[in-house]
């Protein structure tokens, strides 16, 4: 009940009593002294950290998650793909500009993959929402460099483009 209560907080964007509830939880599992992975919703977890400027909290979250999506999943998964733009997005909100570029590059490349326009990938809700935040924190970060840097220039003339053809932009 309370992990579907997160979910609807953050459909709703109420980030801050998303935040609250993630901390209940994780109080009650504590007390119950339940060492269960089960239940984290990791993906959620880390949108919350990031969308509260939790952001050391989302990277350790979003680090965890990768290591579990490559090894079940593989590196060029398309569900992987999306655990590591959100953790793009975490390294590039703790300044760590080097690792973010490397992997919002992998991501994007999975994301955009043209299989992915054809329509054999069906999509929540909540990935349309992450794929929306992994896009325009990539953007704002190429925004930053862009003027230097014609690659990033014409990168995000790419991802307009991809934009322009695929259903993120609703």
């Amino acid at each position: 009940m309370a992990f579907q209560f997160l979910g609807s907080l953050v459909g709703l964007d109420n980030w801050s009593e998303a935040l609250a509830n993630i901390q209940n939880i994780d109080q009650e599992k504590a007390r119950l002294q339940n060492k269960s992975n089960a239940g984290n919703q990791s993906h959620v977890r880390g949108y919350v950290y990031l969308k509260n400027g939790q952001y050391p909290e989302a990277v350790k979250t979003y680090r965890n998650t990768l290591n579990w999506h490559v090894a079940n999943f593989g590196a060029d998964h398309y569900f992987t793909a999306f655990v590591r733009g959100m953790y793009a997005s975490a390294l590039w909100r703790t300044g760590d500009l080097a690792g973010a570029r490397l992997n919002f590059e992998q991501s994007m490349r999975n994301i955009t993959a043209p299989d992915v326009l054809s329509g054999d990938v069906v999509e929540d809700a909540f990935r349309k929402k992450s794929k929306k935040f992994i896009f325009q924190n990539y953007l704002e970060m190429l925004a930053q460099t862009a003027g230097q840097d014609p690659k990033d220039a014409a990168t995000i003339f790419q991802l307009a483009d991809y934009l322009n053809s695929s259903s993120v932009q609703q």
